[in-house]
Parts: structure tokens; C-alpha cells; sequence
């Protein structure tokens, strides 16, 4: 049968006088071995280490805002990414247009992700595609305008039962929510399917501020070949995820804010090639 309550008398302790035997009793428990500090200090600590953590690693589409003319966040229902090439430029001809010839339809802008803006350390972590597309502006009483007077504008917009949805590529980001506030670098490029070549653009700012030239970043006319983006969590709004473009202030862009009639909320990026 197990002893539970034991008792200790340690008989360096026992002492004895003419009448009396002093026998002290101790009740601190004292290991023979550290089995027990082993257990709790290591054994089970490395357990818990070695369980892996519940990690939301689904990526959620997050949505253009801009700052608002009265205050918070304004969201944005239209990109517009303006270039300086011409479908001239672009190699592309009449027909290529008339009849929507494959060529034009796989010309696309590419949009690079990267975690930074340093072109000696970035690593690029994901990409998102705004195709060309014929638009009615091009043409004038039925007629297509030269093809030299006609730049290459790649738009996205909100993809929404109520809305004209043909250009809805591209305009929702991806990205995890449990690591934000997050920062990322946008790079651009034109991937022509006429030609096979890929055109760099850059975006720079047209006012007084010259932006600096940055790590090796820099490019012609005083330009960086990146566009900074924000990803940020807004809890008052239904959508939640929300990202910013040119928060440094670096990138020429213009933001178009209609109060009455927010779906004509529109951001506009003008790129230039180098």
C-alpha cells in the first residue's frame, strides 16, 4: 500500500538533554532527483514550442482609398494608369485595334510588388495585371483617331453588378491581414505582346518638390522607379481592407472626389517610360 503523508526526521537534527529527546519534524519536500524541474522547465516547454500556431494565411482583397477633402478616407472606384507611349509607340497598327487582334488584347501593365524599395534587397512578393482595352475615346464620329495621338491608359475599376465592370483587373490588392500595417513598393512595367519587349515606368512628383534621389532607386528626371503602397485596416467600414498609393508624396497622382456621386471617386497615376 502507497505512503501518501510522509514525514522526514533527520537524525543530524535529534538532539537529547537529561529528561527530554527533541526529534524535529520537517514537511518541505525536497526531490531526490530533478525529474520534476526537467518536466516543467524543459520537457514541456519545447512541447510547446514545437506546436505550430494558428496562422491566418489567406490573402483578402483590399480596396483603393485616398484621403478625403472633408476629413478620413474616401474610397476610390476607379485607377486610371496614364502612360506617355502612344499605340503608335506600342507598335500596334489600325487593324490591331478595328479587330481586337490578340496582340493588342495580351498587352498588359504589370504591376510588381516588392517589400522594399532598395533594388539591391527587394524581394517580390506579388504582382497584379491591368490589360488594354479599346476605348470609346479613341474615336471621333466613328472614326479611330491616329494612333499617334492616342496613349495607352490601363484602367481597373470596382468589379460590381452596378457598376461597368470590363475593367475590374487589377484593382483589388491581395494581402494577409494579420501583418498590418503593411508597406510595399510598386513597380511598373508595360509587357507588350506586339513586340515582345517590356517598357519601365517610373511616376514622378510635377511640383516644387524635387524627390531625392533614394538607395538605387533612382531614374531619369529626378524620378523613383517605385509607387509607395499602404495596406491598412479600417474597421468603421464594411470592406475593412483598405490601400493607399503615394503616400510619400513622391509619385505624380491625382485623386477625383464626386461627394454627391461617390462612384465617380477616381485616382489617377501618371507613368513615364526610361
Amino acid at each position: 500500500m502507497e505512503n501518501v503523508n510522509k514525514i522526514e526526521i533527520r537524525l543530524d537534527k535529534i538532539t537529547t538533554s537529561q529528561v527530554t529527546i527533541n526529534i524535529p519534524f520537517g514537511l518541505e519536500f525536497f526531490p531526490v532527483d530533478n525529474t520534476e524541474l526537467q518536466q516543467t522547465e524543459f520537457v514541456d516547454s519545447e512541447k510547446q514550442k514545437a506546436v505550430n500556431p494558428i496562422v491566418d494565411i489567406e490573402k483578402y482583397p483590399f480596396y483603393p482609398s485616398f484621403p478625403s477633402i472633408n476629413g478620413g478616407q474616401a474610397n476610390a472606384y476607379i485607377i486610371e494608369y496614364k502612360t506617355d507611349l502612344t499605340l503608335f509607340d506600342l507598335g500596334f497598327t489600325e487593324n490591331d485595334i478595328l479587330f481586337n487582334r490578340l496582340p493588342f488584347k495580351k498587352t498588359y501593365l504589370r504591376l510588381n510588388f516588392y517589400d522594399t524599395k532598395d533594388s539591391k534587397t527587394q524581394r517580390l512578393i506579388g504582382r497584379e495585371t491591368v490589360h488594354l482595352k479599346i476605348d470609346s475615346n479613341w474615336y471621333t464620329n466613328g472614326q479611330l483617331q491616329p494612333l499617334n495621338t492616342i496613349y495607352a491608359t490601363f484602367i481597373s475599376n470596382a468589379q460590381n453588378s452596378i457598376y461597368n465592370s470590363i475593367y475590374g483587373e487589377g484593382f483589388n490588392y491581395y494581402w494577409y491581414k494579420t501583418t498590418l500595417p503593411y508597406t510595399i513598393y510598386v513597380k511598373p512595367a508595360v509587357m507588350n505582346a506586339k513586340t515582345g519587349t517590356v517598357t519601365k515606368l517610373y511616376s514622378y512628383y510635377l511640383g516644387s518638390i524635387t524627390p531625392p534621389p533614394s538607395l538605387s532607386v533612382a531614374v531619369p528626371l529626378l524620378g523613383v522607379d517605385y509607387i509607395k503602397c499602404d495596406f491598412f485596416e479600417d474597421t468603421t467600414k464594411r470592406q475593412k481592407y483598405y490601400y493607399n498609393l503615394n503616400s510619400d508624396g513622391l509619385s505624380d497622382t491625382q485623386t477625383t472626389e464626386d461627394s454627391l456621386f461617390p462612384t465617380n471617386n477616381k485616382i489617377t497615376i501618371n507613368l513615364i517610360r526610361y
